[in-house]
This record gives structure tokens, sequence and C-alpha cells, in this order.
């Protein structure tokens, strides 16, 4: 990692200390470090991620200097799985919508689609009783690798426009430490935005193709299907959809 930055910022009636590095290998794993010394709430920003983690196995991508790379750190919310998921993901979901002013999709469980395309991604732990938010978004990229091209978008290539990513970042972290945690359910804002709510789509489960509709997120986070004569509440990883 090089060239660290520290400072407050005073974010509703909090400070929350704000890391940045011109380069890190994970701002999830860094947030580890720091969480293990009791240091919370902070967040972490970085121009140039070179190892970034996605949702299971899965690697996160982003060229330098142009997208959105954080990590939030803040207590543990008493909250089942599926609610405080599904809560980030509406706020963080609104946050870029107000920026863009177009809406958004959500792919269960946490990707932010635009037409069906991928604009970022969230990735939410637990660790040593705090909260960590992995948070990446597309903003200045317009070009992409093949494979990804014909799945990825940004808000530049959306809105044909710049925009500033310390002010995006700012406005993430804003929108997090300023939320009211005290949920008790599935927003519905959540329902709104995803993908398949009640309306057919396709998975690939156990090297089946199904015609399938969501009923329901649980609020322990699995994902209820709903075929023509049976349901299935199916965790991350056990299907593949089929978009």
């Amino acid at each position: 990692m090089t060239s660290l930055s520290q400072k407050y910022i005073n974010l509703g009636d909090q400070q929350i200390c704000h890391w940045h590095f011109n380069t890190i290998k994970s701002t999830q794993d860094f947030a580890r470090e720091i969480a293990l010394s009791g240091t919370s709430p902070f967040y972490i920003t970085t121009d140039h991620q070179t190892h970034g983690r996605g949702q299971g196995s899965k690697t996160w991508l982003s060229s330098p200097n142009q997208n959105i790379c954080m990590t939030l750190c803040l207590p543990l919310p008493c909250l089942p799985t599926g609610i405080l998921i599904s809560h980030i993901c509406c706020l963080i979901g609104q946050e870029i919508e107000q920026i863009l002013g177009k809406t958004l999709e959500i792919k269960w469980p946490n990707d932010l689609m635009y037409q069906h395309k991928k604009l970022g991604g969230i990735l939410v732990e637990t660790y040593k009783k705090n909260l960590l938010i992995g948070i990446g978004i597309n903003v200045l990229q317009t070009q992409f690798n093949i494979q990804a091209s014909y799945h990825a978008t940004s808000l530049s290539l959306i809105a044909d426009k710049d925009y500033s990513l310390r002010n995006i970042e700012l406005r993430i972290a804003r929108a997090i430490y300023t939320s009211d945690f005290n949920i008790h359910h599935i927003p519905n804002g959540y329902y709104k935005r995803l993908i398949g709510f009640l309306q057919p789509v396709s998975i690939l489960y156990k090297d089946t193709l199904l015609n399938v509709r969501i009923e329901r997120i649980s609020t322990d986070g699995l994902i209820v299907f709903k075929t023509d004569n049976t349901s299935l509440n199916l965790h991350h990883g056990e299907f593949q959809f089929m978009i």
C-alpha cells in the first residue's frame, strides 16, 4: 500500500475516521486489520485496489482512478442477515439513483444493475462485532475487457458525463453512517428494484434450467423461488441466474 492520508469527518452526530490510499491490495482486508484494534466506525477509500474481493471467491476488478473502491466499518447492528443486506443495498442504490437521476435494479443479493448491466457490487461481512461493507461502483470507466463489456456499465457510460469520486464516496458514507438501522423487514424499495421479483426469470439449478419467479427474501438471507408446483429456498452459490 502507498500514500496514506487520514482525517476525521463529521457525518451526522459522529466523527468518522477516513483513511485514503493511492494504492492498496484490498480495502476490505485492511478494514479487518483496523477493526482488530477496536477502532470503529471508520471508512477506507483508494484510487487503486489491486486484489479486490467480491461475493464468495470472486474478485473485483477496477481500473485505477476510475471507480469507487471503499469499505465502511461500523458496530454490528442486531439484525438478521437478509434484512441487513437488503437495507444496505437500498441505502447505496438510492444514493446512486439521486446522483444519476435514473432508477437502478438489484440482482440478488447485492449487485447494483442498470438495464441488466452491472454497475456495482456490495460485499457485507461481519468481523469481531463489526459490520464491514465493501463497495465497488463503476464511475468513470468507459472501457471494459471483452468478457465484461457485455455485462458491465458505469455512471459515465449511462449519463455521458464525468463525476467526482470523492463526492460520491462522501455521499455513500453519509448515507450509511446517518441511517437508522432499526428496521424489522425487507425494505419495499429492495423488492421494487429486485430483478425477477414476482416476474418470470430463469435459473440454472443442479444442471437444470428452471423457469421461476422470486417470491420473497427470507429474513435470514435465503432467496425463495416459486415454480409451478413447489418452492425452492436457496443460498447464494447454489444456483445461477440466466440473465
